[in-house]
């Protein structure tokens, strides 16, 4: 645009004295209004105010006769290495007259580069169509020495940006906006033009602000101020800025300041906020910030006084409902934050001028100063003082550094006094629950309260309201085998509660989680979400919100290499909380966030004793102070890092940056904790306890095997002794029962079943977020795996020797084996052992195998003619002899014998008893 720098740059800062400044909250806290409602306002809006056809307030025009017509060096060069942008100027050229109440600006801009091109042909001009006009002077293109007349009015297209509408105002800025054919590198572009209008809400005095440096070069800077005599004014000179060359004219005081090859001030990063290193004067007509205060109290008390019937039936409602003054007090803060939505209709004298509260009630809405005459009114019915206060949210600390001015401020609150006791509220907040003791008020330091014993600026005492962050990690990292879990709970009071809830109710939850997953990452980048983020507590009250939240982390302790896992744990959290601008060598100060009161904790669960000491360290300097501990509990074997951090300033000198770098780098080192797992005093060989277990599963299940290789002897399908040999089909199983001992064997030791870390979880199971179950499902995992080693070996003893048992010992084998596989990831998934895909998979192709070759197995002829062959030792049972005749004669005779008749002898003789 043809800018005015220095109003441009001077809004950005909060410093400019322009009577385009909004006295209303420029961000307020939370958007009440909806998109659709604004856009179905601004279409209202238009037919009231009737649009803009027919009144740009945009003209053509000469200079007026009061401008001093600038010349300049168009064979000025850039010093090397000062341009950004792609353009430098030439001309810099701002004058004022308070007669008139006009200002004309003329900027003169060298292009260098294509970048310049496209920063250089979009031409914007902002005027108020309430009370102001432009005159466009003229839009040249000098090349080679000769000029084009770029300005053409029927191409200019004019309307009503309404940016504010995304903050929730609706005003009547007016813009032009007019895009430049053909411009190239080379080219001189020179604008001029000259705004009239001053809001006649504010009294007839000068206050303006001369910039007098940029952030890029400039060959020539000029400005004048013209003012009638005998109207005295005030001189702020601001960073080392230049004193002004008086003179007289046409009746009229005229101060001037010229200034030739003005280099580049580059501001360096990370200064504080409204930190505005460029030269500068502050101008004002105005004799003390009392005189602000008269003009700002005839605005004001007029609407705060007011008593409407609505206003003292509502006051009367309030105060019905609650006993004590401070109830009443919070009451109302809490009606109008919640109830009156945050929208500013910002048109003319309503830019500053209040609302009739009573209008406001009614309507339902109304902006900052809208909303304090209406808390105002409200607690005055109920006989509370209460007063508006002026606040600037911009630069607070600068305030006090600038001549008076009604200009400077951009936001309105309120001052109420409770049992002699001043306290302060911002009406636009988000409700705020908490009771006056908790009740936070951001930091502006400086206020002009709208009473009649007001005489200057009043500073606002900031207690923080218990402003901090707490936050407590803990990690589940015992074993080596499954995941980690992370747990977060973060604790927040005072402001950095506020922070949150507006945070939380203003943004969809699936962003916070993806958020907060996303930071995370940075230092476990396999990290996954268990659960979603969830508030925990929040007790309104004392104004505290606790959050929790889970995650777990696959492959947390990484690979093993040279024999280590090392795992580094950084304290993320809190070292997101330090400015660390990357200019280190500095001219100017250092930002800090103020106040700031934070604690980070881990409790690290570790696989295993470690030999840790005691440590605590502290660090201070100008900016903050730091402390940390370090310890080791063995019997739950967690490793406990505790970190405080507190800012003592919300900004740092530049002579202090070298000791705030090297303490950074200090603190870096303090909050960046290694562990290696070979620090453990049980980390070396082989768990004696597993161990053990082991050789009583191989034992327990070898006896088995050998009594079913000895004993299970089932008669074969086939009555066969010789049978077929192994083949056909068979050749498939044969080499999976061939090699399977073999995996049996890799699979028991690959499980890390005989480690300390596996000892730990099993000895020491209740430190794990499992509980008991993880140690009880590892126990389960060692004798099952044992004991697939000697019945492995078992299923290809008898299938390579052919035993009719095969068919029985495979099938229980095999089923045995899936069975416990599905069992074994059912109960992991509910303790919260994750199982990754490729286990799915192993046990897809288990699944299918046992199913074919089982089935086979009982139903393929070849297997019955194959599986033929009994135990060891096994004799087939011979046939009976036949019987002798004399003995099948004998029998035949007892067969058919009489009744009553007896074979039996009588005594030694052998003769034939007879009855």
């Amino acid at each position: 645009m043809p800018e005015d720098i220095a109003r441009q740059y001077f809004v950005s800062k909060c410093l400019i004295f322009s009577q385009q400044m909004l006295f209303v909250k420029t961000y307020p806290s939370l958007s009440r209004l909806s998109a659709v409602s604004r856009s179905g306002l601004v279409f209202i809006l238009f037919f009231i105010f009737g649009g803009i056809a027919g009144a740009t307030g945009l003209t053509r025009g000469h200079e007026p006769a009061w401008v001093t017509i600038s010349d300049y060096d168009a064979a000025t060069v850039a010093p090397p290495g000062q341009l950004q942008d792609g353009f430098f100027f030439l001309l810099a050229d701002e004058q004022a007259d308070a007669a008139t109440h006009s200002t004309y600006n003329r900027y003169v801009k060298k292009i260098v580069s294509s970048t310049g091109v496209q920063n250089c042909t979009s031409l914007s001009f902002d005027y108020n169509k309430s009370y102001g006009q432009m005159v466009i002077h003229h839009i040249n293109i000098i090349r080679d020495g000769h000029i084009q007349d770029r300005l053409d009015l029927s191409r200019l297209k004019v309307s009503e940006m309404q940016q504010g509408l995304a903050h929730n105002q609706y005003d009547d800025q007016m813009t032009g906006l007019l895009l430049l054919e053909d411009v190239r590198v080379g080219d001189i572009l020179d604008v001029s033009y000259t705004s009239t209008g001053d809001n006649p809400i504010f009294p007839d005095k000068v206050y303006d602000y001369f910039q007098l440096g940029y952030g890029i070069p400039v060959g020539k800077i000029t400005r004048r101020l013209l003012i009638p005599q005998g109207r005295q004014l005030h001189f702020k000179y601001i960073n080392d800025a230049a004193q002004p060359a008086e003179s007289v004219a046409g009746g009229k005081k005229v101060y001037t300041w010229e200034a030739k090859d003005v280099k580049a001030i580059k501001v360096e990063d990370g200064t504080p906020a409204g930190y505005d290193p460029l030269p500068g004067v502050s101008v004002s007509e105005y004799n003390s910030w009392q005189e602000v205060k008269d003009w700002a109290k005839s605005i004001y008390e007029p609407a705060a006084n007011e008593s409407s019937p609505q206003i003292k039936a509502l006051a009367a409602e309030i105060s019905g409902a609650n006993a004590t003054d401070e109830a009443k007090v919070l009451a109302a803060v809490r009606y109008v934050q919640d109830r009156i939505r945050y929208f500013g209709i910002e048109i003319g004298v309503n830019t500053h001028k209040p609302n009739n509260p009573a209008s406001t009630l009614k309507l339902g809405y109304g902006d900052c100063k809208d909303k304090s005459v209406l808390l105002c009114s409200l607690l005055r019915a109920m006989g509370i003082p209460a007063h508006p206060i002026l606040i600037n949210t911009m630069n607070p600390s600068g305030l006090a550094d600038h001549l008076p001015t009604p200009v400077i401020f951009d936001h309105v609150c309120v001052q109420v006094t409770v049992a002699g006791q001043q306290h302060y509220f911002d009406a636009t907040d988000v409700p705020q629950p908490a009771d006056m003791a908790h009740l936070h008020f951001p930091n502006y330091k400086y206020c002009l309260v709208i009473t009649d014993s007001s005489t200057g600026l009043t500073p606002i005492p900031y207690s923080g309201a218990g402003s901090s962050t707490q936050t407590h990690i803990q990690i589940y990292a015992e074993d080596t085998i499954s995941p980690a879990r992370m747990i977060v709970r973060t604790t927040f009071s005072g402001l950095d509660a506020d922070i949150f809830r507006a945070n939380w109710n203003s943004q969809s939850h699936e962003n916070i989680n993806r958020s907060y997953l996303n930071f995370y990452a940075r230092s476990y980048p396999t990290i996954e979400t268990m659960d979603e983020v969830t508030i925990l507590e929040d007790d309104s009250l004392t104004n505290t919100i606790q959050t929790e939240e889970k995650y777990r982390i696959p492959d947390f302790w990484g690979e093993e290499k040279d024999g280590h896992r090392v795992k580094e744990f950084f304290a993320t959290n809190l070292y997101s909380q330090l400015n660390r601008p990357d200019v280190k060598k500095r001219k100017m100060p250092i930002g800090i966030s103020y106040p700031l009161n934070y604690d980070e904790e881990y409790e690290i669960v570790l696989p295993g004793d470690f030999e840790i000491k005691r440590e605590s360290t502290s660090l201070e300097n100008a900016a903050f102070s730091f402390a940390a501990s370090y310890f080791f509990t063995k019997p739950d074997h967690t490793l406990h890092l505790r970190y405080t951090l507190r800012t003592l300033t919300d900004a740092l000198p530049a002579t202090e940056a070298p000791k705030y770098f090297s303490d950074i780098h200090k603190l870096t080192d303090m909050i960046d904790y290694s562990v290696s797992l070979n620090s453990a005093s049980a980390a070396s060989g082989f768990s004696i306890v597993n161990f053990m277990l082991f050789l009583v599963a191989i034992i327990g299940t070898g006896w088995g095997c050998y009594y079913i290789y000895r004993r299970y002897d089932p008669i074969p399908r086939r009555d066969d002794p010789e049978g077929r040999p192994i083949g056909g089909w068979l050749i498939l199983p044969a080499l999976n029962v061939a090699i399977y001992p073999l995996v049996a064997v890799a699979s028991l030791f690959s499980k890390a079943f005989f480690t300390p870390t596996a000892v730990n979880i099993i000895t020491h199971a209740t430190v794990s977020q499992y509980g008991a179950g993880l140690g009880y499902i590892i126990l389960l995992e060692l004798v099952f795996h044992a004991a697939q080693v000697p019945a492995s070996v078992l299923v290809a003893i008898l299938f390579f020797k052919r035993r009719s048992s095969v068919p029985m010992v495979f099938t229980v084998f095999w089923a045995g084996t899936i069975l416990f596989d599905i069992a074994d990831r059912i109960y992991c998934a509910s303790i919260g052992v994750g199982t990754e895909a490729q286990d799915f998979m192993v046990l897809w192709r288990s699944l299918i195998f046992a199913g074919v070759w089982i089935t086979y197995m009982w139903v393929s002829q070849r297997a019955g003619e194959t599986f033929v062959y009994r135990a060891p030792g096994y004799v087939p049972a011979m046939p009976e002899p036949p019987a002798s005749p004399w003995l099948q004669a004998i029998e035949d005779q007892s067969r058919y014998a009489p009744p009553g008749h007896d074979d039996s002898t009588d005594g030694d003789t052998g003769t034939p008893h007879v009855d």
